[in-house]
């Protein structure tokens, strides 16, 4: 029997193991990207559960690298990084971060 990507998801949801997050986070923007839009909440719901902020910065500025120009996908992704822009612990990064939402959004 194959897993879901739901389930995938349930499952490193549970265990907070930062590279099943991640890898799942990779799945599910994969298959958004592949038109499956009804992932795009579980992708921002994994995204946002990895444990570094830094890790978190990175999967929503991948995401909005990676969507089409002046999306709802992008814009979500843009969020997500002034969202966890914050919680750099390094000033530079935060900078860096805001400054790419900037121009972003």
């Amino acid at each position: 029997m194959t897993v879901s990507i739901l389930e995938e998801a349930t499952a490193a949801l549970l265990t907070k193991n930062p590279q099943e997050l991640k890898a799942v986070a990779d799945n599910l923007f994969a298959l958004v990207r592949n038109g499956e839009n009804e992932l795009t909440a579980p992708f921002f719901i994994v995204a946002d559960a990895l444990p570094d902020a830094a890790a978190r910065v990175a999967a929503y500025r991948y995401a909005a690298r990676n969507s089409d120009s002046d999306s709802a996908l992008e814009q979500q992704a843009v969020a997500g990084i002034v969202k966890h822009a914050d919680a750099l612990p390094d000033a530079a990064a935060r900078v860096a971060a805001y400054r790419y939402a900037a121009r972003n959004s």
